[in-house]
């Protein structure tokens, strides 16, 4: 059986709705529009790519909600992003082999 794709996620009190996009660019795994609280995920993705992307796209909305976004170059943003999305999807991966 596998796993129910989210579909919304907390964030700092704010309601994110997650959409899976089934015609996204395969070069393009998510995105993150702030302001109208969704979170897109291409719909061809699974499994541990699957959740780093939500995670990923949870960190842009972190930043975005705490101001950070805004003081951040798109360049520095990325990078901050991805070292949180790989530390904390390893933790998550650990904690998961251990149950």
């Amino acid at each position: 059986m596998s796993k129910a794709r989210p579909t919304s996620t907390m964030i700092l009190g704010y309601e994110f709705e997650i959409r899976y996009v089934d015609d996204m660019p395969d070069s393009q795994y998510g995105e993150m529009t702030g302001w109208d609280r969704v979170i897109k995920i291409n719909g061809r993705l699974k499994g541990d790519e699957l959740e780093s992307t939500i995670l990923h796209e949870i960190c842009h909305a972190i930043l975005f909600i705490t101001g950070w976004s805004e003081k951040l170059g798109d360049d520095e943003e990325e990078g901050l992003v991805r070292a949180l999305e790989h530390g904390l999807s390893n933790i998550y991966k650990m904690k998961r082999t251990k149950s």
